[in-house]
């Protein structure tokens, strides 16, 4: 009984240490995310008016690494609109989660029937096959800095630091990222600072430690003009 008694006492706390760890990396994220609203408002009033007026609670994370990652390379160039549309399809080829050898294993049709070009069929091949070729790849990802993660994804064919960046954003939850090729971010700064095209990245380097929080701002704004 005392046997019983105190495995079970391990085993509840070993359960409640996990969900407890999980627990708090939340809370630290949505502490982290307040507090850098906090610190955009306090330095920069144009940004402190988009705070005020379009209201984001939390980082969207996206759990699914490949998953996440196809998508990304699906969306360049396109609408959220049409891209969504073709990342649907995609998703029924797989009857449950993406993985590289079920991506390895569709046909040139099966793209071309998802809506996929063939370029994007290639850059979502060579995903997947550094992922069969190296298994802990995105564990490296995951355990780098930014600058050093960027680096490690576009050496995969057809992911620039664009995708990189959107990935670590959305992915990964990296708090201070500024995908720089973002066209949609870029206008929006030209139009709310009255920046000139190449002074973008100038104007972002005000928002860090929190550049992503401020690239979702001006991303909402946007939507809603």
């Amino acid at each position: 009984m005392t046997i019983f008694f105190e495995t079970a006492c391990f085993l509840a706390l070993t359960l409640f240490s996990f969900h407890s760890v999980d627990t708090l990396a939340r809370i630290h994220k949505l502490d982290q995310f307040e507090h850098g609203k906090q610190f955009l408002s306090d330095s920069d009033p144009i940004m402190r008016d988009l705070i005020e007026s379009h209201v984001i609670d939390k980082m969207p994370v996206r759990k699914d690494s490949l998953g996440g990652l196809a998508q990304i390379i699906i969306n360049q160039q396109l609408s959220n609109k049409a891209a969504a549309t073709i990342f649907h399809r995609f998703k029924i080829l797989f009857q449950g989660q993406i993985t590289s050898r079920k991506i390895l294993a569709l046909s040139d049709s099966d793209f071309t029937t998802a809506g996929i070009s063939r370029p994007k069929a290639r850059y979502i091949r060579a995903l997947a096959e550094r992922l069969a070729a190296e298994p802990k790849f995105l564990q490296k990802v995951r355990a780098a800095d930014d600058q050093s993660a960027t680096q490690l994804m576009t050496s995969i064919k057809g992911i620039g630091p664009w995708t990189a960046q959107i990935f670590l954003m959305f992915n990964l939850g990296r708090l201070d990222i500024f995908p720089i090729g973002d066209l949609i971010l870029n206008r929006a700064i030209r139009t709310l600072y009255e920046a000139q095209p190449g002074e973008e990245a100038s104007v972002a380097e005000r928002w860090t430690p929190f550049r992503s929080i401020a690239s979702m701002h001006l991303w909402r704004w946007t939507d809603d003009s």
